[in-house]
């Protein structure tokens, strides 16, 4: 190694974030520019002569996925700013989006397969005292523990989505320089109140056009209650093994029984067999989250005989009291999805 070069691998430069000087040579095969953007960074000044930096000093802060910022230093011992670009910065953000959705999708996997191994049976039998014909569960397999897993792991990286979003916001607003780069959190919190009182410890250094564009949002209970149950159940998730999750009677087809009391009236027969050939669930006033046996999913008339065509149907549902009870597990998350992305669209205008 010559003497110029040892001079500007030994260069002391300020520390205010960690920052640790590497060598290129390290990172890649010294004379191949292209490889500097395999980093993600753009060389704003290169040695002349070599036409790549002769050293890389990359930020290692903990929330950030790859290098954000980067210093190249020349033979000179000059220091040249790298900077990542907007598509850079909104790359550590759908890293996580995107594992969100291939657990969705696996979830969806297992649930189907779930699903496939008719884990409800339902009988019927009359009351004793009114004759009324009533359905009845009478065998139900629990839900296996991947679903909730695969569920956390979801929300997790659904929210972490947001905290690097936030991270990426501030590191724009303050040119790399975040003031606390180690506690920045996307601001949620339980009302309105308390957002305001921990918005600006969350993102310390952005801008006030950040905040504005964060309130806009309203991130907390009573405000955006989707955004907010998000906030929650990764709380749980992070201190809890499963999220509650459970099966639940979704509803009944009413078509076969509405047209049975319809016959002998003055529909045709044609009409009738229309009539119950539809799909006309009803979904239940008490749901009987989490669905156990015995319970009662349907009361028909008196003595009416029972029906081997009657639907029923069953759901897997995410019951967390307080934040999100017996809402559709793979729905509620298909949401949870929608939203994250429309707020990273919402904010992407303030990464520069």
């Amino acid at each position: 190694m010559n003497r110029a070069r040892r001079r500007a691998e030994g260069i002391k430069l300020s520390q205010p974030n960690r920052i640790c000087p590497i060598s290129v040579d390290t990172l890649f095969t010294r004379g191949s520019p292209a490889k500097i953007g395999q980093l993600g960074l753009r060389v704003l000044t290169t040695n002349p002569f070599s036409g790549v930096a002769d050293a890389i000093q990359a930020d290692f802060r903990p929330f950030c996925i790859g290098l954000a910022r980067g210093v190249g230093v020349g033979l000179s011992g000059r220091s040249y700013l790298l900077m990542p670009t907007i598509d850079e910065r909104l790359r550590h953000v759908t890293l996580k989006i995107k594992r969100a959705e291939k657990h969705i999708a696996d979830l969806e996997q297992q649930l189907r397969a779930f699903l496939d191994t008719t884990p409800y049976k339902v009988g019927t039998k009359h009351d004793s005292q009114t004759r009324k014909l009533i359905y009845y569960v009478t065998s139900i397999k629990p839900v296996p523990d991947c679903l909730p897993l695969v569920a956390g792991d979801v929300i997790q990286n659904l929210m972490s989505s947001l905290d690097h979003l936030a991270y990426q916001i501030v590191c724009s607003d303050t040119k790399d320089h975040p003031p606390n780069p180690n506690w920045i959190y996307f601001p949620i919190a339980d009302d309105a109140a308390k957002y305001e009182a921990k918005k600006r410890e969350k993102m310390r250094g952005a801008r006030q056009e950040t905040f504005d564009a964060i309130d806009a949002l309203k991130p907390y209970k009573g405000g955006n209650d989707l955004l907010w149950a998000l906030y929650r159940l990764n709380n749980v998730e992070k201190h809890r093994l499963l999220l509650t999750v459970g099966s639940q009677a979704a509803g009944v087809n009413v078509a076969q029984d509405v047209a049975r009391r319809m016959a002998g009236g003055s529909f045709s027969p044609e009409a009738l067999a229309a009539l119950a050939s539809m799909s006309l669930f009803l979904r239940p006033a008490d749901s009987g989250l989490p669905l156990k046996e015995g319970f009662e999913l349907f009361i028909g008339a008196v003595g009416e005989e029972p029906n081997p065509h009657q639907q029923f149907g069953f759901n897997v549902a995410l019951n967390e009291p307080g934040i999100i009870e017996g809402a559709p597990l793979l729905e509620t998350l298909h949401q949870l999805k929608t939203l994250v992305e429309r707020i990273v669209a919402a904010l992407a205008t303030r990464l520069k």
